[in-house]
């Protein structure tokens, strides 16, 4: 088991880690983010399908059909972090650190938050398109 960290030494470590995600290339954070945006989509996708197919629970037990879109969600979270991808809002909370105590420049950190927004947008609205094309959200599903 890991051993707990104290708050200091816990922000000391989200320094660090931000301040080498700063210094990374933006293509691989570029590739990362999309890759971010894409496992939501794909837990929000499931979360649409799941609920959205379950019409009779949705008549007689809506609150239910609402817990299970709830718990299908997370699944694109849990993608993100096994994989490692990287979100807009994470980069948010992260990158203040490094910037706050002056290892990275404003601009550096504007640059992450500017490359990881635009591409979990690509990646989220990329996988909803192939969803799309591929009939999941055509207007004739029961879920749509």
């Amino acid at each position: 088991m890991a051993e707990a960290r104290s708050p200091a030494a816990t922000v000391d470590v989200i320094d660090e880690a931000a301040a080498a995600k700063s210094a990374q290339p933006r293509s691989r954070l570029a590739v990362m983010s999309i890759l971010g945006g894409m496992l939501i989509a794909v837990g929000a996708l499931l979360a649409v399908v799941v609920a959205g197919s379950a019409t009779g629970l949705q008549a007689t037990n809506p609150g239910l059909v609402r817990l299970v879109m709830g718990a299908v969600f997370p699944v694109g979270f849990i993608g993100v972090m096994l994989t490692g991808a990287g979100l807009f809002t994470s980069d948010c909370a992260t990158q203040m650190v490094p910037w706050y105590r002056r290892r990275v420049t404003g601009l550096a950190m504007l640059a992450v938050l500017g490359v990881a927004f635009l591409a979990n947008v690509v990646g989220a609205v990329g996988l909803a398109a192939l969803g799309w094309a591929g009939g999941l959200l055509s207007a004739d599903q029961e879920w749509t």
